[in-house]
């Protein structure tokens, strides 16, 4: 079973609502697939293998492979921290991106910022 602490990733993003967790936790190999066909593209085509994720705070090879190229991702495990709300730089120019495809992650962050 995956540890709690995997469901929320370094940015705020809740990885229980991310389908290639989903599809990994419960197994379905088929959905993988289907995500792998979806979010492929020219530059960078993805096989279910691609697309098997823990969440962003599991081990470097249970993650998607794109995740490991995530600049977050690479601070926050540099600094060893949980979330990015235990930084003392946040918010911060890596988060601006996330920030503008998911709002409510900063939502999210400040709010385990206010209970630090």
């Amino acid at each position: 079973m995956t540890p709690l602490r995997n469901l929320l990733a370094y940015c705020g993003i809740s990885c229980v609502n991310c389908p290639a967790y989903v599809a990994s936790m419960d197994g379905d190999a088929l959905q993988r697939d289907d995500l792998a066909r979806e979010w492929s593209t020219e530059a960078y085509p993805l096989s279910a293998e691609d697309v098997y994720c823990e969440g962003c705070t599991a081990r470097d090879d249970l993650v998607m492979v794109f995740c490991l190229d995530c600049a977050v991702r690479r601070c926050a495990r540099a600094k060893d921290y949980r979330t990015c709300a235990e930084c003392e730089e946040y918010p911060c120019s890596c988060l601006e991106p996330v920030f503008a495809r998911v709002p409510e992650t900063c939502e999210k962050l400040e709010a385990l910022r206010n209970t630090h």
